[in-house]
């Protein structure tokens, strides 16, 4: 056995029995046949990529949707654009937060895939707490946490970009700046007028972009952090405590999840019936 093989094999000595049981071989065999000739160790990114789904393995991990699924679509998109909300709404947090949230969306726009998960948590972790303002804190905890849970889903490199298209990145990109401009400047009106229209513009964006099944489950995904940061954040004479936060993020997921279903059969319904019209 090679010094690269031994070192392979203790990487994926981390993931549980019944994983490497079903894929062990079959892992260790594609790692091999793509190492250089006279590699003695797993490459940096590679290493950080084993750890962080043996890690996600041990913990359960989340059931992965089908790879071309409305689900799996919905959380590459979200992934796109939950970096780009979370870069808009820390502008104004301090320079380690903001940093932070930049460098996620410059990863996920441009950089590895490997890189993107570690990045997100770390964003998770550094919003937990480093940001100043409790006002804030809650809204940006959600969203890095959606946006995290969203990148770490397995998905094909960069899917979520596909999806919106280049046109359609560009847009979120100038919202994600118009928002975080507007939270920089004084002026409490101008500020909200300038966020609304963004929150608008985005919307256009999801809803001219994507198919209605993949649009409908993004909307679900973020509403939670979109009804704290615009009932709450944007609320300067209210500031909450943490069950009030919990309670409002988990009554408008369970909003939202709840009513999918039953709104997809309607619009099935519907869409049975105009067919039979027609075709009488």
């Amino acid at each position: 056995m090679s010094t690269l093989e031994a070192r392979y094999r203790r990487l994926l000595g981390l993931y549980p029995a019944e994983h490497r049981r079903r894929f062990g071989d079959e892992m260790l065999a594609v790692l091999m046949s793509a190492a250089a000739d006279g590699q003695r160790r797993p490459p940096l990114g590679e290493s950080v990529n084993l750890l962080w789904h043996a890690l996600w393995r041990r913990l359960g991990g989340l059931r992965q949707p089908q790879p071309d699924g409305p689900w799996a679509q919905a959380l590459a998109v979200v992934g796109v654009v939950g970096s780009l909300s979370l870069f808009a709404v820390n502008l104004d947090t301090g320079w380690l937060p903001s940093g932070t949230a930049a460098a996620l969306t410059l990863i996920v726009l441009f950089g590895p895939r490997w890189l993107v998960v570690p990045v997100a948590w770390v964003a998770v972790a550094i919003n937990t707490f480093l940001v100043p303002s409790i006002e804030t804190l809650w809204t940006l905890l959600l969203l890095g946490l959606t946006t995290a849970i969203a990148l770490s889903a397995r998905q094909p490199a960069r899917e979520g970009l596909r999806l919106l298209g280049g046109r359609g990145v560009a847009m979120l990109a100038t919202v994600a700046l118009a928002v975080g401009g507007s939270k920089m400047t004084g002026g409490w009106t101008l500020s909200q007028i300038v966020v609304v229209l963004a929150a608008i513009a985005g919307t256009v964006v999801l809803w001219r972009r994507l198919d209605g099944p993949v649009r409908r489950r993004v909307l679900v995904i973020l509403a939670p952090s979109a009804a704290l940061y615009f009932l709450v954040v944007r609320n300067m004479y209210f500031f909450p405590d943490a069950l009030f936060a919990l309670t409002l993020a988990v009554v408008v997921a369970v909003l939202g999840f709840g009513l999918l279903k039953p709104w997809e059969r309607l619009m099935h319904l519907l869409e049975l019936g105009r067919k039979a019209g027609r075709e009488s």
